[in-house]
């Protein structure tokens, strides 16, 4: 499922159950209770992009996530709120990436894994 609020460049190519754009977890709680916070931005994807099975891009909370050229997303994986990640980068299956974290181009990264905010993975592989 593609959800409105995105760009998609060309060729993108999305698997069955993939879901770009849906609201990320963006909640707060002032009080004594939970309150839903409006996700305002979108999800740009750029252009050769392969996305897998049963994975998930949230839009931004209020600026946009992206996922630059060239970039393959494996099956199962979790994309949150304005996570970037850079251009030639390979994810492979079962992995989270917290909202608003950020990916280098070229990186290759292992399935099973979580990437939690403000940590930024390296550039070039590292």
């Amino acid at each position: 499922m593609i959800y409105g609020n995105r760009a998609v460049g060309t060729p993108c190519c999305t698997h069955s159950d993939a879901v770009i754009g849906s609201d990320g977890f963006g909640i707060a709680s002032p009080a004594d209770q939970w309150e839903r916070v409006p996700q305002i931005g979108r999800v740009v994807i750029g252009d050769d992009v392969e996305i897998a099975a049963i994975t998930t891009i949230d839009r931004g909370a209020l600026d946009d996530g992206c996922n630059e050229s060239g970039v393959r997303l494996d099956n199962l994986i979790q994309i949150g709120h304005r996570g970037r990640i850079g251009r030639n980068s390979a994810i492979a299956a079962c992995t989270g990436v917290a909202g608003s974290a950020e990916i280098g181009g070229n990186c290759v990264i292992g399935g099973g894994v979580l990437i939690d905010w403000p940590h930024v993975a390296g550039n070039g592989g590292n």
